[in-house]
């Protein structure tokens, strides 16, 4: 029996530090663009998706998002 509770333990613990180890930033503390771009790179790249990149004014954001540079798409689209 003390085994179990001790493998159970010791996967909870596994479990919990994992989870704090690849833990987004809190909202609170993202204050720039490469902030939000390092703590949530797949909602970025999936919101730069949805968007019409071919809109007259947005050739630089096309371009810096078709190259990889999420961070400048988002500094030129703002």
């Amino acid at each position: 029996m003390f085994i179990i509770a001790r493998s159970f333990l010791l996967v909870g613990l596994l479990f919990s530090i994992s989870g704090n180890a690849v833990a987004q930033k809190n909202w609170k503390e993202i204050i720039s663009v490469e902030d939000l771009c390092e703590s949530y790179p797949e909602t970025m790249k999936n919101m730069f998706d949805d968007f019409n990149l071919n809109y007259q004014g947005l050739e630089r954001v096309k371009t810096a998002f078709n190259s990889g540079n999420i961070v400048d798409a988002c500094h030129y689209l703002l």
